[in-house]
């Protein structure tokens, strides 16, 4: 495909969470409509952010590594995690609007890439298919799920070295505890049960992962004060 048939491609598939350059002075996020507040809801994530981490936490690459990204969306972390040499890198997501991005980015953006493959899964159900991976990637999920300790368990159980959880937070409870929250069943950056829970902060993190075997716990960063109903963001990361 030439430059405007990759854009228009791309604005057919829209709106767009993670935030790639498709062509050169095009990035995924800004064919996003300003005027839809479906879109506008939507905020840029460039999955780019993850390669620091990658570096730092295994600086001889990921050579011989296999990854997991459950919900993943347009699959950034996946390819660049298999640039980054790993063995395989997998993605899975309830929605199939996204995998038809990451199946569009992996066909113009990193065609030469044959160690990433995309599937459809719930992460409630999905996680006993995939047996295990060295580093699970369980980044923007655990807010949406009913019974997210379950699943970050059965997460946990999957990963053999590494596993990264990022999510949202509440400011108003303690950091060891959880809040419910009802959701759209709908809404493309929501789950689809409703029913979600949000953690504290950090606190509640670490006492799962040491259960499930991570004796070694980092906080890569914990945000309060997001917006104006107290909700923050954390991401941690475990290691066996």
């Amino acid at each position: 495909m030439d430059r405007d048939e990759i854009i228009e491609c791309a604005k057919a598939l829209v709106p767009w969470h993670y935030d790639f350059e498709i062509v050169e002075g095009v990035r995924t996020h800004s064919l996003n409509d300003p005027e839809d507040p479906n879109h506008t809801m939507i905020l840029a994530l460039d999955p780019q952010r993850i390669v620091p981490i990658f570096k730092r936490l295994y600086p001889e690459g990921l050579a011989g590594k296999d990854v997991l990204d459950i919900g993943c969306n347009a699959g950034g972390y996946c390819f660049l995690a298999a640039e980054l040499g790993a063995r395989s890198a997998v993605g899975f997501d309830i929605r199939q609007h996204w995998l038809n991005q990451a199946a569009l980015i992996h066909r113009t953006k990193y065609p030469e890439l044959k160690n990433v493959a995309f599937k459809i899964g719930d992460a409630k159900t999905a996680l006993k298919d995939f047996g295990s991976v060295d580093i699970v990637i369980f980044n923007g999920i655990f807010y949406h799920l009913p019974d997210p300790v379950g699943v970050l368990l059965q997460a946990c159980d999957v990963a053999r070295e590494t596993i990264f959880v990022n999510t949202m937070t509440s400011d108003n409870i303690p950091e060891n505890c959880l809040v419910p929250k009802i959701e759209s069943k709908t809404q493309l950056l929501s789950g689809v049960d409703g029913l979600s829970w949000i953690p504290g902060g950090p606190a509640v993190m670490r006492i799962i992962l040491r259960h499930a075997g991570f004796e070694r716990f980092e906080v890569n960063f914990h945000a309060r004060g997001l917006d104006d109903k107290g909700r923050g963001r954390m991401e941690v990361i475990g290691r066996r």
